[in-house]
């Protein structure tokens, strides 16, 4: 294993070059560039302020739709290791956001819950983030080509996405 990258997956570890379907790389990039530019967005004008970045409000919006969520269950959802969740989680305690209760069958087993301070921010925040996005993204102001702002668009006010994201069409 490679100190930089981690394990290929079992079902993934032996595959031929050959198996893998093709990508194209260009898209990919430029998906992974614009999330990259939309959360630093949101990381300098909305988070900041509450002095929250985004891997914390990720961790902490989580937690609040899914009171008692396991450790592990969060670090999974959220992309993060567990010791990176734990760290996240020891400040949105530090901060009275979140708490924890420890199972007492085994006492290493940690589900989390937001506290009302937690759900009161992620409510008076999500208008602030989608104001944010409306401002960043669908009024050109974000430095990505109109294909993939319209991409992007579809994305976010797709009849299947669960949050609309109000966007002005004139």
């Amino acid at each position: 294993m490679n100190d930089h990258h981690p394990e290929a997956p079992a079902d993934v570890q032996g595959s031929r070059v050959d198996s893998i379907p093709s990508v194209d790389l260009d898209t990919l990039a430029l998906l992974v560039r614009a999330a990259n530019l939309v959360r630093r967005h949101l990381d300098t004008y909305v988070l900041y302020n509450v002095h929250l970045n985004w891997t914390s409000w990720d961790v902490l919006t989580i937690i609040n739709d899914q009171p008692g969520i396991s450790t592990r269950e969060l670090a999974d959802i959220a992309v993060i290791s567990k010791s990176g969740t734990t760290q996240v989680c020891d400040l949105l305690v530090e901060r009275a956001l979140i708490y924890r209760t420890r199972e007492t069958g085994d006492r290493r087993l940690t589900q989390l819950y937001p506290t009302s301070r937690g759900s009161r921010l992620v409510t008076d925040l999500i208008p602030q983030i989608s104001d944010a996005y409306h401002q960043y993204i669908a009024t050109g102001r974000a430095p990505v080509g109109d294909t993939f702002r319209t991409a992007l668009r579809e994305l976010f006010l797709s009849p299947s996405s669960t949050t609309r994201i109000p966007m002005d069409t004139t």
